[in-house]
């Protein structure tokens, strides 16, 4: 089953609870501390383009690439504004039609590369994608999270249009941590039931620093989420730096 089809037409329903606004805010925020002034940006892993809308109000003009179709199809239903153009395409492949200053990859987008290797190939496309003295900024759910927050739950969500029964799962050997959602979607007088199943992978920091330096990134930051500390070993979600210096 492929990740985010039918969750498309209900993610910005059961993802109201996330504040954007401060993860927006914490992204200009680094854009301030390391000089990024740049007015034109690349969003990796757009999703439904709640964050290019936002950006975008706030005066930037917006690339958004995501590899579901069908979010896209969202983000453009959502998408009145002329300064945002969205790219279906799969980050390990990411071709566009020039090179760029900065992009950014937030929500735990990297966390759905399946393996070290294809966390390599991203990043190598981002940086092949970035012009020279370009930034990328991304985050990442760390093996904690997955481990002892979310650990094997399940979640449920009624609304009144939309329901679902998400149930986790993390195998501590493979370092795979796995949804089997379970959506129960109104359409005229009753209901549908639609299956997905996702997969994130928990990097570990030796891991992902190996990457950004094989990728030929300098790494410039690294931080727990929505501060400027350094990683412990209960941080929940960790944010990188990188520059593209050569």
């Amino acid at each position: 089953m492929e990740s985010y089809t039918h969750f498309a037409k209900v993610y910005d329903t059961f993802m109201d609870n996330i504040p954007y606004a401060d993860w927006i805010n914490y992204l200009l925020r680094l854009f301030e501390k390391y000089g990024i002034d740049d007015k034109e940006l690349v969003e990796l892993g757009c999703g439904t383009g709640t964050v290019t809308n936002m950006l975008c109000a706030k005066g930037y003009k917006l690339i958004g690439v995501d590899n579901s179709s069908d979010m896209l199809l969202v983000a453009k239903e959502k998408n009145n504004k002329a300064n945002i153009t969205y790219i279906n395409q799969d980050i390990r492949e990411l071709e566009i039609s020039k090179k760029y200053n900065v992009m950014f990859s937030i929500c735990d987008t990297m966390n759905y590369m399946p393996c070290e290797y294809d966390l390599l190939r991203a990043l190598q496309a981002v940086y092949n994608g970035l012009n020279v003295g370009g930034w990328f900024i991304f985050d990442l759910k760390t093996e904690y999270y997955y481990a002892n927050t979310l650990g094997d739950t399940v979640l449920v969500d009624n609304r009144e249009e939309c329901s679902y029964i998400w149930e986790n799962s993390f195998d501590r050997e493979t370092k795979v941590n796995s949804y089997d959602l379970t959506m129960f979607i109104k359409e005229g007088d009753g209901y549908q039931r639609f299956k997905e199943f996702h997969e994130q992978m928990a990097f570990s920091r030796k891991q992902i620093k190996q990457c950004i330096a094989m990728a030929g990134f300098k790494l410039m930051g690294e931080f727990e989420a929505f501060t400027f500390k350094k990683p412990g070993k209960k941080s929940e979600r960790l944010y990188y730096i990188l520059r593209k210096e050569n």
